[in-house]
C-alpha cells in the first residue's frame, strides 16, 4: 500500500486464536507464569497448549481514561502481532501496562518490549531489528 508517498506494510493482524480473551486464562497466567519487568511493561509468559503463541494485553484505568488505555492497546497490539513471528516457541504471553505508558513514544515501547522478550528468551537477540529493517 502506498501512502503519502510512502511504501507501507500492510499490518499484521492478531486473530482470535492469537489472542488471550478469558479472565480464567489471565488468571492462570498470572498464577502460574514466570515474569520480566521492562521500563513500560511487564510480561508475563509460560509454555503454551495450543497450536500457537497467545497474546493477551492489560491496560489498568490507573493509566487513563477510555481513549488513552484503547490508543496504548493498539500500540502493543502491533508490536505483539510483529514480535509474534520472531518467537522460538508456543507460548502464553500477558504484556501489562506499567504507570507512564502512555506518554512513551511507539518506538520507545516497541523497543523496551523487545529487550524484556530477550531477557526471557523469548526470542533471539537481534531478530526483530531484522524485521524492522525489512
Amino acid at each position: 500500500m502506498i501512502l503519502a508517498g510512502y511504501l507501507v506494510k500492510e499490518a499484521k493482524r492478531m486473530n482470535k486464536e492469537s489472542r488471550i480473551r478469558k479472565n480464567d486464562e489471565f488468571q492462570r497466567i498470572f498464577k502460574t507464569a514466570r515474569w520480566v519487568s521492562g521500563r513500560w511493561v511487564t510480561l508475563h509468559y509460560r509454555n503454551g497448549e495450543g497450536k500457537r503463541s497467545r497474546w493477551g494485553i492489560v491496560i489498568s484505568k490507573r493509566i487513563g481514561g477510555a481513549v488513552v488505555r484503547n490508543k496504548v492497546r493498539r500500540r502493543l497490539r502491533e508490536i505483539c502481532a510483529n514480535l509474534d513471528a520472531a518467537l522460538f516457541k508456543k507460548v502464553d504471553l500477558v504484556v501489562v501496562g506499567r504507570k507512564g505508558i502512555e506518554k512513551v513514544n511507539f518506538w520507545d515501547l516497541q523497543n523496551d518490549l523487545e529487550q524484556v522478550c530477550r531477557r526471557a528468551k523469548l526470542i533471539e537477540e537481534g531478530v526483530a531489528k531484522k524485521d524492522k529493517n525489512n
